[in-house]
């Protein structure tokens, strides 16, 4: 989902990219779970359809985004929430957010936290709008700069 970080200004060159042997161990295999969104063939700009437009994962925290969130012994991480820029409020992400509080609730979590950079607007506003609320902040050295990353949680019960 390059295009939809592109596009938030939160692409970071040089990232490692994720196989599917890493999707399945840090997501699946970890206790969570990964999802994808995707379009028909009317929708797709190519002609096979079945595109993925947007993909969302849960999973434990990490030990910084638990510390900094201030979360409980039973919180998931939101992790990977983007959407393609050419879908954008269009429904996918609220949909995979939803599921994703779902499957989550479903395996025993009783919060989300997620981080997110201190840029990106739009996910700050989307996450407000689906009841996280900011609970933390930190400024940490990325390549040559700082950025400041902004910590959410949310309990699951209440959607």
């Amino acid at each position: 989902m390059e295009a939809a970080l592109r596009d938030a200004d939160a692409y970071v060159e040089d990232a490692p990219a994720l196989s599917d042997g890493d999707i399945l161990a840090e997501y699946v295999e970890a206790g969570g779970d990964f999802l994808v969104g995707t379009v028909g063939e009317e929708e797709s700009p190519t002609s096979g359809g079945g595109d993925v437009v947007a993909t969302a994962a849960f999973r434990p925290p990490a030990e910084h985004t638990a510390e900094r969130a201030d979360a409980g012994p039973r919180a998931a991480e939101l992790k990977r929430m983007h959407v393609h820029p050419a879908y954008q409020r269009r429904g996918f992400a609220t949909r995979l957010l939803s599921e994703v509080e779902t499957r989550a609730a479903g395996a025993g979590f009783e919060e989300l936290v997620l981080e997110t950079t201190a840029k990106q607007d739009a996910a700050a506003a989307f996450y407000r709008g689906h009841g996280f609320e900011l609970v933390g902040e930190a400024s940490v050295p990325l390549n040559e700069e700082t950025i400041t990353l902004h910590y959410y949680r949310k309990p699951l019960g209440e959607r």
